[in-house]
């Protein structure tokens, strides 16, 4: 765990409505499963978009879920730290033989009424980190 916290491996993040709200909910729920399971792997990064939106149909992925991103209004911070319109967080068991992924887009998520983790399979999450 001691290699994740290096500044190579930080993104933007919007404060008290995601980072230190429903993303370190999921950080929390990702260690209390390493902790009870002893092993699992997790894989986490940023989905940057350009100026036009990032849609998965519902038919589209095996969790029937459909994904949309809308671009953000403000892409970067000047003109070299790129903002992610969302992160993305694959855990995968091996002992259960089980995966969860999670898209989460990168907005203050604490006035939204609908659910604001979204589960995806991990090759959608593939589909929408190329871009």
């Amino acid at each position: 765990m001691e290699d994740t916290f290096f500044y190579t491996n930080v993104v933007p993040q919007v404060g008290k409505g995601f980072n230190q709200g429903i993303w370190k909910q999921l950080e929390a729920l990702a260690r209390k499963l390493a902790i009870d399971r002893d092993e699992i792997y997790v894989i986490t990064g940023p989905v940057y978009q350009e100026k036009k939106p990032i849609r998965i149909r519902a038919d589209a992925d095996a969790c029937g879920t459909e994904l949309n991103l809308k671009p953000l209004k403000k892409g970067s911070i000047g003109s070299d730290v790129a903002i992610p319109a969302a992160l993305y967080k694959i855990i995968y068991d091996p002992r259960l033989g089980r995966v969860n992924a999670y898209v989460l887009p990168n907005f203050d998520h604490r006035n939204h009424r609908t659910p604001n983790a979204i589960l995806i399979t991990s090759s959608a999450i593939a589909l929408v980190s190329e871009r």
